[in-house]
């Protein structure tokens, strides 16, 4: 509740300083080009949220082929570990395609996890920054950030790794400035983002887990038929999202089921409109109107003519699911979302290698084993098929819900683009999205709550 309160109280301080800035008008029909010029140092529409990223020495060689040749690395640390973090995979890999580094496969595969790929361009990006952590002499743990982006640690200064903060209140000094790159549409260009490393609380004597965190943010204020609206955006988060918020004295929670993805619908009033990002860091962005789906236009319907709207489809919460189907692992029967229109779904995105996708299956075990299947079904979606023993893992972990396997050629799930695990979506009988990323027993709670049956 607290941490709540706080992103309203921050949001609100940064807003109400908005108030004199300039107020962007958004045309009714066609596309407006916005531009999110006011940025913010702290956390935003997130929240105060981190993530890990895999060490450079996990990575496969072939993948690492690209990662950059770091320079003077401290020697004065013991147990050291390197980290890149990339802030465009499309771009990273899209270029290095380019140079000949990886292959045409090995790019088309990233490409299918990208919910956005009209940005990529010809030129050379440095969309990263790398990063190493490890012990001093007194076994503090200590990391050196590759602030300039000159790929070398000579002219870097150690700090301290602290323990992530609990609340939105960044310690004073705690969050660095570092360089990357992006492209504008036009041009690459070079800014400063805040980077907060820090300890997680899991992390024991020699072995140092760190998260890394983004609190920076954009905003602008949009007015579209005399109502007003705040436009936000976090840089560089995974899924490039931005959020509408009205303009009032307060602000309601912001989930991520109110985070709208490239090329996702929104409103403005009562008129939708679809979001395209323009650069790579989303300072510039463009809203068209007249969508109501990714490739129908309404606008030019003559008002005497009576339609019939086709339904929005979308990941977003409040439109119709895209579909999904695949052949269940468990049994080898086919497995179709819109075929099980009447029964809530949960939708399971999942991976063998994800940590904490494997700490929810007692959870979803646990609904699995309560609720009737005459009124709700669990289907789960797993990115990779364990070297083809999928069947095997399921057993060992206990899995008895249906599964299919996002790589495999019988398995369609066009429409969602995943960027982190696990996502989920419960999905209402009609067939639309009402809530996502329900974790522990949040699922089994709201089950209850809409009176499922049970077994």
């Amino acid at each position: 509740m607290k941490k709540t309160l706080l992103l309203y109280l921050l949001l609100f301080i940064a807003f109400k300083a908005g108030y004199c800035q300039r107020v962007q008008i958004l045309n009714k029909a066609g596309s407006t080009e916005i531009l999110l010029d006011e940025k913010v140092d702290g956390f935003g529409p997130v929240g105060n949220i981190s993530f890990a990223i895999a060490s450079n020495d996990q990575l496969d060689s072939i993948t690492f082929k690209a990662y950059p040749n770091l320079k003077n690395l401290p020697d004065s640390l013991t147990g050291l570990r390197v980290f890149t973090y990339i802030g465009n995979k499309g771009q990273f890999y899209f270029q290095n395609y380019r140079k000949g580094v990886y292959s045409r496969k090995l790019f088309l595969t990233q490409l299918k996890n990208q919910s956005d790929t009209t940005m990529l361009t010809n030129k050379m990006v440095k969309c990263y920054f790398s990063f190493a952590i490890g012990y001093d002499r007194n076994k503090i743990p200590k990391y050196v950030i590759d602030a300039n982006g000159n790929n070398d640690f000579s002219d870097d200064q150690l700090f301290t790794l602290e323990k992530r903060p609990s609340t939105l209140n960044i310690p004073e000094g705690m969050a660095k400035n570092v360089a990357i790159e992006y492209y504008n549409g036009k041009e690459v260009k070079q800014e400063q983002i805040m980077c907060l490393l820090s300890l997680n609380l899991s992390s024991v004597l020699n072995e140092i887990d760190v998260s890394v965190s983004l609190p920076q943010y954009r905003y602008a204020r949009v007015s579209y038929e005399g109502e007003n609206f705040y436009v936000c955006s976090s840089s560089y988060e995974f899924e490039n999202s931005v959020y509408i918020i009205p303009e009032r004295p307060y602000f309601k929670a912001l989930s991520n089921d109110y985070a709208i993805k490239p090329h996702q619908i929104s409103t403005f009033g009562n008129t939708y409109f679809k979001f395209e990002p323009i650069s790579q860091n989303l300072d510039r962005i463009k809203f068209i109107s007249g969508y109501s789906n990714s490739d129908q236009k309404v606008f030019n319907v003559k008002p005497a003519v009576k339609t019939t709207p086709r339904p929005l489809v979308s990941e977003q919460v409040g439109m119709l699911a895209p579909e999904i189907k695949g052949i269940n692992v468990q049994d080898g029967l086919v497995l179709s979302l819109n075929a099980l229109r009447g029964k809530y779904v949960f939708l399971d995105f999942w991976a063998t290698w994800c940590g904490p996708c494997i700490m929810e299956f007692p959870y979803i075990r646990k609904v699995y084993d309560t609720f009737s299947s005459d009124q709700f079904v669990i289907i789960g979606v797993t990115e990779d098929d364990y070297n083809k023993k999928i069947k095997k893992f399921l057993n060992d972990k206990q899995v008895t819900w249906p599964i299919i396997v996002k790589s495999a050629s019988t398995t369609k799930t066009k429409g969602y683009s995943i960027q982190s695990w696990p996502t989920s979506f419960l999905i209402a009988p009609d067939g639309k999205i009402i809530i996502t990323n329900l974790r522990n027993d949040a699922l089994f709670n709201v089950l209850e709550r809409l009176k499922i049956k049970k077994k």
